[in-house]
């Protein structure tokens, strides 16, 4: 089985997990590098993806909606393209399967950064590949739930 998860922002990352195997990927820049990703980590039938549900927030400028939103729905065309079994989380949803989070944003993150290292201690984990191996952490809570 191969388990796949998604943090689709242009500063996310895709994860997978085959064997108890961990790799990560920071998000490609084009269609083409996404879709080259996608189809070098989908070498069989045997898989599944989550992918984190993304939308625009308050006080976000157009350009970054319409950024975010694209590499959103392109992870998902691929997955598509590809065959991909995959389900959409939200944050919210994922991040309390875990524990509580501190509301500030930077905090936050910092903090997910620190509980994925602990985790995956020979991984370089950083900002952009954090909540992805958070989510492939509790992958099969969240395939389940969804």
């Amino acid at each position: 089985m191969i388990t796949i998860t998604i943090d689709p922002g242009a500063s996310g990352a895709l994860v997978y997990s085959k064997d108890g195997e961990v790799a990560s990927f920071k998000c490609p820049k084009t269609m083409g590098d996404m879709n080259e990703l996608v189809k070098a980590v989908s070498e069989n039938k045997d898989i599944r993806c989550v992918i984190e549900q993304v939308h625009s927030m308050p006080k976000q400028g157009v350009v970054s909606v319409w950024s975010f939103s694209g590499n959103y729905h392109t992870w998902k065309a691929l997955l598509l393209a590809h065959e991909i079994p995959f389900k959409d989380v939200t944050p919210q949803k994922w991040m309390k399967k875990i524990k509580a989070w501190p509301k500030d944003k930077k905090e936050r993150k910092n903090a997910i950064k620190a509980y994925a290292q602990n985790l995956y201690p020979s991984l370089k984990v950083t900002l952009a590949n954090a909540d992805a191996l958070a989510m492939l952490s509790i992958f099969d809570k969240i395939w389940n739930d969804v």
